[in-house]
C-alpha cells in the first residue's frame, strides 16, 4: 500500500493545474456555518460529466507519473521481490 503523505491528494492537485472555470456552474451558494457569509466551499456545483471523466484522467496520470509515486511502487516491487530470491 502507498502512503497517503508521500503522493499528492487528488483535492491538491485541483489546485496545481490550471482547469477551465467556466466549464464549473454553481447552483447554489450555500453559507458558512459561522460567519453567515457565502463561502465557495459550501456550494453545490454542477459541470459536464465527459469533462469531470476528462479531469479525472488527467490527474491520475499526473499522479502515476510523479516522481514519488514512481519511486515508492519501485520500492515495493523490491521488497516483494526480495523474499523470493532468499
Amino acid at each position: 500500500m502507498i502512503s497517503a503523505r508521500r503522493v499528492p491528494f487528488l483535492s491538491q492537485l485541483a489546485t496545481t493545474h490550471n482547469s477551465d472555470e467556466h466549464l464549473v456552474h454553481p447552483e447554489d451558494s450555500d453559507q458558512h456555518p459561522q460567519s453567515g457569509e457565502p463561502h465557495k466551499k459550501f456550494t453545490n456545483y454542477r459541470f459536464d460529466p465527459q469533462e469531470f471523466k476528462r479531469q479525472v484522467k488527467v490527474m491520475v496520470e499526473y499522479v502515476r507519473r510523479h516522481p514519488k509515486f514512481v519511486e515508492e511502487r519501485r520500492r515495493l516491487r523490491r521488497l516483494r521481490k526480495s523474499p523470493e530470491e532468499l
